[in-house]
């Protein structure tokens, strides 16, 4: 099955179902007229059949330990390709210091580690890498990229690199006033 990458951006009506999707699902994603979709997370979020499938799932398993739901679209624009998976940041660019050693992810193992470095991080940095990692399931397929320096800070439990700190928290920020919005 092909994913369908086209991105779409939201009408008044387009947002009001997703909207309307959310509270069915008791999730907190709120989105307005004019935001930025990806065409298939938003048919298969609205999708009434998932919608019923998820409720059933959350009702059988009450003491799971479930994460807000999260769309791709809620992070920005994220391309797997040119951004670093680790700080989110431009990985490739003409202006690049040669310091700034950019890699590409080139095993499936890989996945597996940075998964195991969010859960002992468990930090806010952990869920968006992780979010990130979820999203794909074969790396090395995707042509993921990460600086050098953010793959050896993120698996020491050092902090983000300074370089890349100001876009780091931007990106934290727009997840946090999509998490904790609550419909009125």
């Amino acid at each position: 099955m092909t994913r369908d990458k086209s991105i779409s951006t939201l009408h008044e009506k387009d947002s009001a179902t997703i909207n309307k999707s959310s509270e069915e699902r008791n999730d907190s994603l709120h989105t307005v007229p004019g935001d930025k979709v990806h065409n298939d997370c938003r048919l298969a979020y609205c999708n009434a059949r998932k919608i019923a499938q998820a409720n059933h799932q959350s009702v059988q398993v009450p003491t799971a330990n479930v994460s807000s739901t999260f769309l791709c679209s809620t992070e920005g624009s994220f391309d797997y390709k040119i951004h670093c998976l680790f700080c989110g940041t431009l990985a490739l660019s003409d202006a690049q210091k040669k310091s700034e050693e950019v890699h590409s992810m080139s095993t499936l193992t890989i996945k597996a580690t940075i998964l195991a470095a969010c859960e002992q991080r468990h930090d806010e940095w952990a869920e968006g890498v992780q979010a990130r990692l979820l999203f794909v399931h074969d790396m090395p397929a995707a042509d993921a990229l990460y600086h050098q320096q953010c793959s050896v800070n993120f698996r020491t439990g050092k902090n983000i690199s300074k370089v890349h700190e100001k876009s780091h928290k931007r990106e934290v920020a727009v997840r946090k006033i999509n998490r904790n919005w609550k419909p009125s």
